[in-house]
């Protein structure tokens, strides 16, 4: 990214003169020259797309766009006819258009500006005294080569603009893999027993796999000390003054007895070390899986309490294949991590410590030559680290997409194969799947060229030793060295043994970047799921509901998913208590929208909805829900009994409430029909049960919460003509005192209704009973006109 040589930071708003550092106005005045300073924004993104800082000044007489200090644009305003911003794929422009005719793009900025550029336009043009009329007509124009919404596969990091491939990911540059470690590695603070008695048992284990290495020079040096074919032993020698008697035996009985004693001790404490290695190795083992399976469990908890707890507005915008891979997948791949890398690398750390420290404190001088590769080994480590990081996030992210198109494609499956789709799925998914494969390629690649680096340059520490130690222990049994000097065999056997076992944990560590980059990377999308911003939450003054009347009064309401596209506008709706509602209209005009405002699945962009005079966001929202029973329009039924799913509104209910309940709904007789009856499995989705047997099943749920307001959206939308009928008839019963919102598109359906509010985009246009609405002879006389139409023909 550019550096900021403006002298300030970027600002995220339209600012003055006056409010800038005094270095940077002189330079803004010196550039602008005589003219008049009016106002002055900064963009984020320069013209050829990349991230980076420039600033747009509009003067009095002149509009300047300057980058480094140097002036990139320059135009006169009695030369533009009007400005206009043009949004695209992530980012927009602001385009002028000039009295010759021509256009020109003046600055280019990330969709998170279009406002404040928004603004700059609209001063531009008052200044130039452009009519409505005109803008209109330019913006229709505009329109037409627009893109009309933004593109959702492409966002920026709000922090420092970097383009991300998801709304939910996180920035790779804003985000440190040692702060997403070190907050797992807190979550062993309730664990803390488990963890000291695995950090002791590891200690105890690395001294028990250090002692073999030690007693192998007492094996050699003592125990199998050679003797020379003179009688002379060859590894007597101490110095170079001290000789021996040329005529001495090569060993006698008591000295074989003394070597063959010690060499079963030193057999018999090998043998002691195995066992003693094999019990704690054990023991090691369980208690540190069993604090990495705790540790796991209690991410996944919370990462699903934390789904359970966002608002509905985030599932609109993930994707429900992404949100799985990080429950399931990137919780087993930090589940891997904790169990297994990370007692790996506390024995790998202690035993590279430990080995360390005996070899220095046996021969500082060869320890040191041996160990002098580490130092280019940590370099080489900290080059391959920040390739594997981005390497490893592309494959996660492939990975989810992968999952995402598999979930999305089974969940669809009945559509695939109505419409024969099959070799265009298999086609979809091979493109992800290779997609998936050349992410991982390069991540081998890159591992490919770590491991036999790392290998390389360890070996040369290792062939040091056998060098320069060779050459001393031959120095030393020829007398040519003395004191401290000296080398035995055992002493360099020792090392050599040392060495080997020192650089496997160093090579171990190293292959340990891969998996903590792994680990990290999942880690990282974890917590950002449970860092997301629940948008619809209780305050801390939210209150319990005690008794609920019913009345619903929805004041001045305007909603929007999106910023500029708003849904409902100006929303004013009176429900009295018991009073049965009809919404009314054509598909997209916000009738769904609006009860779900009604649950606060959403909070509005502007206006208020109260309960009992109760303002929603002050109400908690479980205490809200349990008050409130919906019927949705796509009848979801979870796996499991008709049973449950009927009771899944009060779990608590008696038989006799779930056998009310249905019916009431008339689904009491076809439960009954079904040879396990209310024991009956439903099936995945319900996919055991019809469309109308299914809706009949929700309405029931929804009949045993008995709610103080009932919300039913499209509740007879899959059912045919006589069951309309017996669910109609039960609704009659239901709907009687109490507060009933009703959607439907047969309108013979809300025929009883008190009162019908129509929508069309958005906004109320008529409102009355039945009889009202067919006198005034407007929209809703209009659609029931057409329903009728079209069920004559049918019956024809």
């Amino acid at each position: 990214m550019p550096s900021n040589t403006n002298g300030d930071k970027p600002h995220t708003s339209v600012r003055g003169l006056e409010d800038l550092p005094l270095e940077v106005r002189r330079q803004l005045q010196m550039l602008a020259g005589d003219d008049k300073i009016e106002a002055i924004v900064d963009s984020d993104l320069l013209f050829i797309g990349r991230y980076g800082h420039n600033r747009l000044v509009l003067c009095a007489q002149k509009i300047l766009v300057v980058e480094d200090g140097v002036i990139l644009r320059n135009v006169r305003l009695c030369d533009i006819a009007s400005a206009h911003c043009k949004d695209f794929v992530g980012n927009g422009v602001l385009e002028l258009r000039l009295k010759d005719g021509q256009r020109l793009e003046l600055i280019r900025y990330s969709k998170t500006m279009s406002e404040r550029f928004g603004e700059i336009a609209d001063r531009v043009n008052k200044s130039l005294a452009v009519s409505e009329e005109e803008l209109e007509a330019r913006e229709d124009e505009i329109s037409k080569v627009s893109r009309p919404k933004e593109d959702k596969s492409t966002y920026r990091c709000p922090n420092c603009g970097h383009p991300l491939a998801n709304a939910s990911d996180v920035c790779p540059k804003c985000t440190s893999k040692r702060q997403v470690m070190m907050r797992l590695m807190s979550l062993m603070r309730g664990h803390w027993r488990l963890a000291i008695v695995g950090l002791v048992l590891s200690i105890v284990l690395t001294a028990v796999n250090l002692a073999p290495g030690l007693l192998v020079r007492e094996l050699v040096d003592k125990a199998l000390r050679p003797v020379g074919a003179n009688g002379q032993e060859a590894a007597a020698v101490a110095s170079v003054s001290q000789q021996q008697d040329p005529s001495r035996p090569l060993m006698d009985q008591q000295e074989f007895r003394s070597r063959q004693q010690y060499l079963y001790v030193l057999v018999g404490i090998f043998m002691a070390l195995v066992l003693a290695r094999t019990v704690l190795a054990h023991f090691r083992i369980r208690i540190m899986g069993a604090l990495g399976e705790k540790l796991v469990v209690e991410l996944r908890s919370k990462l699903y309490r934390t789904l359970q707890r966002l608002s509905l507005s985030y599932y609109d915008r993930e994707h429900t294949g992404r949100i799985m891979a990080r429950v399931l997948t990137d919780t087993r791949v930090v589940q891997g991590f904790v169990v297994q890398a990370v007692q790996q690398m506390i024995i790998d750390i202690l035993t590279v410590i430990g080995i360390a420290a005996v070899l220095f404190s046996i021969n500082w001088r060869l320890a040191a030559i041996a160990l002098f590769p580490i130092p280019i080994v940590v370099l080489i480590m900290r080059y391959f680290s920040k390739r594997f990081q981005g390497v490893f996030r592309s494959v996660r992210r492939k990975y989810a997409t992968l999952s995402a198109s598999v979930s999305e494609t089974i969940s669809g499956m009945r559509v695939v194969k109505s419409f024969a789709q099959e070799e265009r799925e298999i086609e979809g998914f091979n493109a992800k799947n290779v997609d998936c494969y050349n992410a991982h390629i390069i991540a081998v690649h890159a591992r490919a060229r770590f491991g036999p680096t790392v290998g390389l340059i360890m070996s040369l520490g290792v062939l040091a030793v056998w060098l320069i130690g060779g050459r001393q222990v031959l120095e030393s049994s020829a007398g040519m060295l003395a004191g401290e000097r000296i080398l035995t065999l055992g002493t360099l056997l020792l090392f050599v043994t040392y060495m080997n076992n020192f650089y496997a944990p160093v090579q171990q560590l190293m292959n340990l970047t891969e998996v903590f980059q792994q680990s990290a990377t999942a880690a990282e999308r974890i917590f950002n799921v449970m860092d997301t911003p629940v948008e619809v939450g209780d305050h801390d003054g939210a209150t319990e509901l005690e008794n609920v009347s019913g009345r619903v009064d929805i004041r001045n309401v305007s909603f929007a998913y999106n910023q500029g596209e708003r849904i409902l506008k100006n929303i004013n709706i009176d429900i009295k208590p018991g009073e049965m509602i009809g919404l009314v209209g054509q598909t997209g005009s916000g009738k769904s929208t609006l009860v779900s405002l009604v649950c606060r699945f959403y909070d509005p962009t502007k206006g208020q909805i109260f309960l009992d005079e109760t303002n929603l966001t002050d109400i908690k929202t479980k205490s809200l829900r349990s008050r409130i029973g919906m019927v949705l329009q796509d009848s979801f039924l979870f796996a499991g009994t008709i049973r449950e799913n009927i009771a899944y509104s009060r779990p608590g209910a008696t038989e006799r409430e779930i056998i009310r309940a249905a019916q009431a709904a008339n689904a009491h007789d076809f439960i009954m029909s079904l040879p396990d009856g209310y024991d009956s499995e439903v099936g995945e989705r319900g996919v055991m049960l019809s469309g109308g047997e299914k809706q009949r099943i929700s309405i029931a749920r929804a009949i045993l919460k008995d709610p103080a307001v009932l919300i039913l959206d499209e509740a007879t939308s899959a059912v045919d003509t006589a069951t309309e009928a017996m669910i109609q008839d039960a609704m009659d019963r239901l709907v009687r005192g109490r507060t009933t919102i009703a959607i439907a598109h047969r309108l013979s359906t809300l025929r009883n209704a008190d009162r019908l509010i129509v929508l069309d985009q958005g906004e109320i246009i008529e409102q009355g009973t039945h009889d009202d609405l067919m006198r005034r002879d407007g929209v809703y006389a209009k659609l029931c006109k057409i329903q009728a139409k079209f069920a004559t023909a049918i019956a024809d």
